[in-house]
Order: C-alpha cells, then structure tokens, then sequence
C-alpha cells in the first residue's frame, strides 16, 4: 500500500498500473518458490502426508491464478479499459509476454536461492546441522505464514512459519527460534539502513511544490 501512494504522490502513477505490478510481482513470487520447494517431499523423508499435499495445493492455486490473469489480460484492450478494475487488469499485461515473463521468473529464482543460501548460513551460525532439502522446507512454511501481511515487519508470523517447520523437523524450540529471530533480523535491518539513508526526505520533509508538479505516467 505504502509503495503504490508513494509511486502515485511522488511520480504521478497510475494506483491501477501501481497495484497491478504488485499484485503480479507476488504472484509470480510464489510460483517461483513453489518450484524451488517443489523436491521437498523426497529430499525430507519422514514428513507427512499432508505437507506434500499442502504444497500441490499452494501450487495449483497460484498456477490457476496466473492462467485466469493471462485469458483476462487478453480480453482487455491495449492500455486498459474506462474503469479502474479493466486498467488494473491491463496492468499486468506481461504475463503475455512470454520473454519478460521468464526474465522475471529467472530474476524471482536467483533472489530464492540467494534466501535459501542464507536460511542454511544463518541456521549454521546457531548450531543447527540441516540437509539442503530441509532449509527448503523452512523457507518455504515461513513464506507461506508472510503471504499475506499480517503484523509490522511481519513480526511474529515470520517466527511461527519457522517453528512450524522445525518441529516437523524435529529441532528443539531453543535454536530453531534463535535462528528464527536473527534471520529476521537479517531480513528486516538492512532494509531499515537503506531506507533511512535513501529515503529521509520522503519521512522527515514536507513535499515541494515541485513535487505535486509531476506529470503522470504509466508503467
């Protein structure tokens, strides 16, 4: 929300156009980590039935969105239509394109295996001796419990999404929450930083004349 009123206040794009590319840039980020996790089942023996059934389901529904986005896309002319539902829709036009569509899948895997390099760091620095195939579990229940925002910074859903993991893995609560709560933070502080030194004038200034003088454009 915070991304589509500032692109909309500070560069004059359109909320339509602002939601669209967020709304695909997540769901594209979820069909690239269901087909990370996706050997779960086989890399961890011993899970329960459930968990692989849970992950074809997470994958099925994404898959039966992004085909729904693509037949809508279609039907929609070129730049969108007069309401704001059809320029939403018009938005998320690059699921028709088949090159931005895999470089962005492409973009989207190689920042999932950057977090599954961390996850198996981080769980390393606290002790914590996992195969490949069980980091993949991890970061997929714990993006599973951040889908959908929750608390600020997604503080707490994070935790249980590791814990719900762990336990299927049989580590006790002691180190899987430590590695819980400084893989958090790893998350959240370097974001702070860069936002703070990028972005003080957004939080601490008054917008200029200049500002609300912007042009509007699209995507």
């Amino acid at each position: 929300l915070i991304r589509v009123w500032v692109l909309k206040k500070r560069h004059g794009v359109p909320v339509a156009d602002c939601a669209a590319v967020a709304v695909t840039e997540k769901l594209l980020d979820g069909l690239t980590m269901m087909i990370l996790v996706a050997p779960v089942p086989w890399l961890v023996p011993g899970l329960p039935a459930w968990v692989g059934r849970a992950m074809i389901a997470c994958a099925a529904v994404a898959f039966a969105i992004l085909v729904a986005v693509w037949f809508a896309v279609g039907r929609i002319p070129e730049g969108g239509g007069a309401n704001w539902f059809s320029r939403f829709v018009a938005g998320m036009h690059v699921v028709r394109s088949p090159r931005r569509l895999l470089l962005a899948a492409a973009s989207l895997m190689l920042t999932w295996f950057a977090d599954l390099a961390m996850v198996e760091l981080v769980m390393y620095a606290v002790g914590i001796d996992l195969p490949i195939g069980s980091g993949l579990l991890v970061l997929f229940t714990l993006n599973l419990t951040i889908a959908v925002p929750s608390t600020p910074g997604q503080v707490g859903a994070l935790e249980a999404g590791v814990l719900a993991a762990t336990r299927l893995l049989h580590i006790a609560d002691a180190p899987a929450f430590a590695f819980a709560l400084l893989y958090h933070v790893l998350q959240i502080l370097p974001l702070l930083v860069v936002a703070l030194l990028t972005e003080a004038p957004l939080m601490f200034m008054r917008p200029t004349a200049a500002d609300d003088a912007v042009p509007a454009r699209t995507l």
